[in-house]
């Protein structure tokens, strides 16, 4: 899996931020959706829990620990993997609190009770919602987000796939969250298992039905290029 690489004009910069920004409130939500369902985080978001109960933050509170590990993965991508880092990487740091804030309001008017199968359904939500962000943040080809930075940092020094890649970082974080006491459960391994595969299938589907628009703006970017060019 791999956003194009085409660069990050100004222009593109401003007509594919709301796209990154979209992505950004699918993540915050889908992950405070998974937290407040009780039912086992997936390996980032174990971390993000574990970090929050150590600081005794309030659920609601969890995107400022998801900010803090970002911040932490955009210092390392800094040092050894600065070409995966763009102006657009901060649109998926910046507004996390807010979005998980949002999306645990809406897991209280959407799920009111604590019974099972609710619970459940809301986990799937999440899930869908958290690879979903992720994928229409690979999309918008603005800059990475800093996971999948440093998954991509991992690759190019491994010569992994990006799937096995993933897989080492993801249970990397499900170590260090069971550590830091963060609340695991029986779908904790499964989305480490399939987090990768499915933001994959999704970032392709989205690609197919963005191509016809993202080969006009292409051709757009082609052209002015030329213009400035000739004019030059």
């Amino acid at each position: 899996m791999r956003a194009e690489k085409t660069g990050c004009t100004p222009r593109r910069f401003l007509t594919r931020l709301p796209l990154a920004l979209l992505g950004s409130l699918l993540m915050g939500v889908g992950l405070s959706f998974n937290a407040c369902a009780g039912l086992g985080n997936d390996p980032y978001g174990l971390v993000y829990d574990g970090l929050r109960q150590l600081l005794g933050l309030n659920p609601a509170q969890a995107g400022i620990c998801a900010a803090a590990v970002n911040g932490i993965m955009i210092l390392l991508l800094l040092i050894v993997g600065r070409r995966y880092l763009n102006i657009g990487t901060v649109a998926a740091v910046v507004p996390y609190q807010l979005c998980v804030q949002i999306g645990t309001a809406l897991y209280g008017l959407l799920f009111p009770t604590e019974q099972l199968p609710v619970r459940i359904i809301a986990l799937i939500l999440g899930c869908l919602l958290l690879y979903t962000g992720i994928a229409v943040f690979l999309t918008a080809d603005i800059g990475m987000e800093p996971i999948t930075g440093v998954i991509m940092v991992l690759k190019d020094r491994l010569g992994w796939s990006f799937a096995r890649s993933k897989w080492l970082l993801d249970f990397s974080m499900l170590g260090l969250g069971l550590l830091l006491g963060g609340k695991a459960g029986a779908v904790t391994l499964l989305t480490a298992v399939i987090a990768g595969p499915s933001i994959d299938l999704i970032h392709h589907f989205i690609l197919g039905k963005l191509k016809g628009g993202l080969d006009r703006e292409r051709r757009s970017e082609d052209a002015a290029q030329n213009r400035a060019a000739l004019s030059s």
